[in-house]
């Protein structure tokens, strides 16, 4: 049941929290203060490893923890747990981003992401100082999505909701700033799913969403 449950919603869960800050008509946005002076180095960070717990608020409630590797403005990796076992992962850099099930059956779904960001004007910084709970980021967002965001030095809180065919969507992150490893000689790389992973359409997944 618990698997059912997480084929269901972790793809959702994972595209809106992606894609979110996918619209901006400013320049590249430089990180928030407040994480600066967590970070205690000179902006921009070159990478971050931190504790992440994802929480799907509307139309069902759903959560799960795990980590989050971000390379400054060329990629984003969340790597999702339950019980100790990874059962999904997220990754977008500029040119795409990628959702990976492993439980109950392997799944992916991929979305070109160059010609979107490209669009509306953004890169994968600001999609990171979003997440990461900036609010100059978060400001850039399309008046459709709405935010809220909260930290101090320990903890970031950001949630984003959005109406989808009449149904709200609502994501809150919160980030474990006080366990976060700043600028690290060696991070961890996304491998891509191998061929044994099906591939399931973008509509499949929002069309999974308008079940809930």
């Amino acid at each position: 049941m618990i698997y059912r449950i997480v084929c269901r919603v972790l793809p959702l869960v994972m595209i809106v929290t992606l894609l979110a800050g996918c619209r901006s008509k400013k320049d590249n946005v430089q990180p928030d203060i407040r994480i600066e002076e967590v970070a205690e180095n000179v902006a921009p960070w070159r990478n971050v490893y931190l504790p992440v717990k994802v929480e799907l608020l509307s139309p069902k409630r759903f959560a799960m923890s795990g980590r989050a590797t971000m390379v400054w403005n060329e990629s984003i990796y969340l790597s999702m747990r339950m019980f100790g076992f990874e059962v999904g992962t997220a990754y977008a850099d500029s040119s795409e981003a990628v959702v990976t099930l492993r439980q109950p059956q392997k799944v992916m779904i991929e979305l070109p992401l160059s010609d979107l960001l490209k669009k509306h004007d953004v890169d994968v910084a600001v999609l990171q100082q979003a997440m990461l709970g900036s609010r100059e980021a978060l400001a850039l967002l399309p008046s459709a999505i709405r935010w809220q965001a909260d930290s101090d030095e320990r903890k970031s809180e950001v949630m984003l909701s959005a109406v989808y065919k009449g149904k709200e969507v609502a994501v809150k992150l919160t980030w474990d700033l006080g366990a976060a490893q700043w600028n690290m000689d060696d991070v961890r790389r996304w491998s891509p799913p191998g061929a044994d992973y099906r591939r399931l359409s973008v509509e499949s997944a929002m069309k999974i969403m308008e079940s809930l």
